[in-house]
């Protein structure tokens, strides 16, 4: 798994995720990422489980966009 990990995303930057309780979190942790990241580049980040979050799901899509509006986004799920 990690083998596959590092060949598909290891040439993109990444951010692992910091302790998330909730979608707010989760929406800041990509906005922040944005901020320093060059529009159109990608903001990559690693570790997140919906499990662990006050709403028990996913962020959307459009959430997601609206966070980092100029950036495509990749979210890695990990749990």
């Amino acid at each position: 798994h990690h083998l596959a990990l590092a060949v598909t995303y290891g040439g993109l930057p990444e951010v692992r995720w910091p302790v998330c309780r909730s979608l707010a979190d989760v929406l800041a942790v990509v906005r922040a990422r944005a901020a320093v990241t060059p529009p159109g580049a990608w903001v990559t980040v690693y570790g997140y489980d919906e499990a662990r979050l006050a709403e028990l799901r996913r962020p959307t899509r459009d959430e997601l966009d609206a966070a980092a509006p100029e950036h495509p986004v990749l979210v890695i799920h990990h749990s």
